[in-house]
């Protein structure tokens, strides 16, 4: 008896160990009798998958836990189809008359993933052409000077000085002034900025005073291809005119008609 009896007690011991671990809910019924109600068992399953991403703990600065799914991924299929290129038109408002110009080009439809072959262009290299400035003719002037010439032999000597302010033209051959020039203090006249050919320069004589060369008061100049600034005019004042005393003019008539008379 005391064998069944301790037999009973292993047996409810180890039932009540057991109970929980198989899922069953072990519920007291009294201080010695109890009841065993099957619990409902947690269903879970496991299946292998491809993980989402190559990240290890190595490629991370700052190491936290990661914890990555199991996620699957799928990929999605696409193709692109030739299409068709959109006509266009361009429309010049409030003109009435405008003519179309140039020449219109067909070019088909680019696609995508579609290297269309470059056009061989022959590009012509820009000519540089340096600009030739005009050849403008060379200047040239006359130049000369206008003196009192006290010696009277018309060379300058060094005695001698300019006439200021006097008049000298330039002339053409045909008698024609095209250009007037003052003596300065020193008596030098200059014509500037003249073309080369041929040329009359003269001056304007001024009262008391005499011309003593040129003979006929004017130079004759050719210009080729020099300046000329040798031009010489002299002049010489007249003398001054001394009055005759009227009482020695009577005296002289009175002596004469005395001696006539004897």
């Amino acid at each position: 008896m005391s064998k069944v009896l301790a037999i009973t007690v292993a047996l409810m011991i180890a039932a009540m160990v057991l109970t929980p671990a198989l899922g069953y809910t072990g519920q007291s019924a009294g201080n010695q009798s109890y009841t065993a109600i099957s619990g409902a068992r947690v269903a879970y399953s496991i299946s292998s998958g491809v993980p989402a991403h190559d990240l290890t703990q190595e490629m991370i600065a700052s190491k936290y836990s990661i914890k990555a799914p199991a996620v699957q991924g799928s990929r999605v299929p696409y193709s692109f189809q030739e299409g068709v290129a959109m006509p266009y038109s361009i429309k010049l408002v409030g003109v009435s008359n405008a003519l179309p110009e140039g020449i219109p080009a067909n070019k088909e439809a680019a696609r995508l993933g579609e290297a269309k072959p470059a056009e061989n262009k022959t590009v012509q290299a820009p000519i540089n052409v340096t600009p030739v400035a005009p050849v403008e003719p060379p200047k040239f002037s006359i130049a000369g000077v206008v003196f009192d010439d006290v010696e009277g032999n018309g060379i300058m000597e060094a005695n001698e000085v300019g006439l200021a302010n006097w008049t000298v033209n330039l002339e053409q051959p045909a008698g024609t002034v095209i250009e007037s020039a003052t003596t300065t203090l020193d008596g030098k006249f200059a014509f500037m900025d003249l073309a080369a050919g041929e040329y009359i320069v003269s001056e304007v004589m001024q009262m008391d005073w005499n011309l003593i060369a040129p003979a006929d008061n004017k130079i004759a100049v050719t210009i080729t291809n020099a300046s000329v600034s040798d031009l010489a005019f002299a002049n010489q004042m007249m003398p001054a005119v001394m009055p005759v005393a009227t009482e020695n003019v009577t005296a002289l008539t009175n002596a004469t008609k005395n001696t006539s008379a004897k």
